[in-house]
């Protein structure tokens, strides 16, 4: 079982996709999910029992959305046989409080990110 950092935004967010090892870009008709596989090389974050810490890359990534109120990030599990989008969408549709809860992030890494 593998999981994905995906990064949601109602707008495209081309700097994410284009890079080299960039995320894949998902559209459902209303907004954009870019999401990149936790077995990629270049790693975003590491697991640390339930919950993952955010590595600065990914801390990075996040922040370049933060123009959008509307944009989410979060990390989740695909489960057997499970798409990328219905990943996603399962994601999406947890509560906020239950995709924040699992990541991990230094409060000094999040007022970088976030411009706090």
């Amino acid at each position: 079982m593998t999981g994905l950092y995906v990064i949601c935004s109602k707008r495209p967010q081309k700097q994410l996709s284009m890079r080299r090892n960039g995320y894949q870009e998902y559209f459902d008709g209303h907004s954009y999910a870019y999401a990149r596989e936790a077995i990629s090389p270049d790693t975003l974050g590491v697991s640390e029992g339930e919950r993952v810490r955010m590595l600065p890359q990914w801390v990075q990534d996040v922040g370049s959305v933060s123009g959008d109120p509307e944009a989410s990030f979060f990390f989740v599990e695909m489960k057997n046989r499970e798409s990328a989008e219905q990943a996603i969408e399962r994601g999406r549709s947890l509560p906020v409080s239950k995709r924040s809860g699992l990541l991990l992030l230094p409060d000094r890494e999040r007022r970088s990110a976030f411009g706090e």
